[in-house]
């Protein structure tokens, strides 16, 4: 599992001063798929002082060689809010109470499946005037509160060709849902039965060009703060190597890393190590372009130089 997370303050009249953060989850459901997207978890939360607390959940779930996936939106909101009257109109001329503030590339795929949302409403420390307001008393509201459930079937169907679903570079993305919202599925019969009809289209464009700029930029970065780091790694708590030296002796590579890092147990795993390495399997063959080995020179040379690899 992988995960990064971000923060930071904002400021509004209604909810004051809110500190907020998210943070990405990322993992595969199989670990053995290595073709299957990533699922994604994002997580977001906010504190308002206030008093209040919002959460929100949107993950992204993929499983079976990416022919079943599960994509839902959770989330929960408890903070004091103010009415300002339903309308424009009604908006500008509105009495406020007191305490109202002013203020992966790939091909084409579809996907189809049953839509279910399910939302739940509280409302309480109702103020005075809007005790007694008309919309609010019409839709079932009184001066103790107001509280409404409702439950919409429906389908959506999803055509979706990112390259990769939590960050895409290129790619479609047009995900279309339709619900009904009827009293027999858990209304409490406050409105009258209603339909819903989202649609939701992305384009993702990368160029060539920035995507060289951004692979050379970021593992630059990578690199040199790994370099600059590793120092702190205590003395016997890191064992570096080149691929190709574990690849022409992967048994005996394995057995050096057991002993660098003080490892016990070698001889036990040894025997599976070595029926594991003799098994044979195809190496994927890679050409590259003239134009991508002298990039890849010119920026990452040192790198190179460092660990005696010579692309010519």
């Amino acid at each position: 599992m992988r995960f990064s997370i971000l923060g930071g303050p904002s400021y509004s009249p209604d909810f004051g001063l809110v500190i907020g953060g998210s943070a990405l989850f990322t993992f595969r459901m199989d670990k053995s798929d290595l073709e299957v997207p990533r699922s994604v978890v994002p997580l977001a939360i906010a504190f308002m002082t206030k008093g209040g607390v919002k959460v929100v959940s949107k993950p992204q779930l993929f499983f079976a060689h990416d022919r079943f996936r599960i994509f839902g939106q959770f989330q929960y909101e408890n903070f004091p809010d103010n009415f300002y009257g339903v309308g424009y109109v009604t908006n500008r001329d509105y009495v406020r109470g007191a305490s109202t503030s002013l203020f992966r590339e790939s091909e084409l795929q579809m996907f189809a499946g049953p839509y279910l949302d399910l939302s739940w409403e509280r409302m309480s420390d109702v103020g005075e005037d809007m005790s007694v307001q008309e919309d609010y008393v019409a839709a079932g509201g009184d001066a103790s509160g107001y509280q409404t459930m409702s439950l919409g079937l429906g389908f959506t169907v999803t055509l979706d060709s990112r390259d990769v679903p939590a960050n895409a570079y290129r790619g479609v993305y047009f995900d279309f849902r339709a619900a009904a919202y009827n009293d027999f599925m858990g209304r409490n019969g406050a409105f009258s039965p209603f339909g819903r009809i989202d649609m939701d289209y992305r384009q993702y464009h990368f160029s060539e060009e920035e995507m060289e700029s951004a692979i050379l930029d970021i593992y630059t970065k990578m690199y040199d703060k790994y370099e600059s780091d590793k120092k702190l790694i205590p003395h016997g708590n890191l064992f570096e190597m080149r691929f190709e030296d574990f690849e022409a002796d992967p048994v005996g590579m394995a057995g050096k890393i057991y002993s660098s890092l003080g490892l016990s147990g070698f001889e036990e795993a040894r025997p599976a190590m070595e029926k594991y390495a003799g098994q044979k399997y195809s190496k994927n063959v890679y050409h590259y372009q003239d134009h991508t080995v002298r990039l890849v020179e010119e920026h990452w040379g040192y790198a190179l130089k460092q660990w005696d690899y010579d692309l010519a």
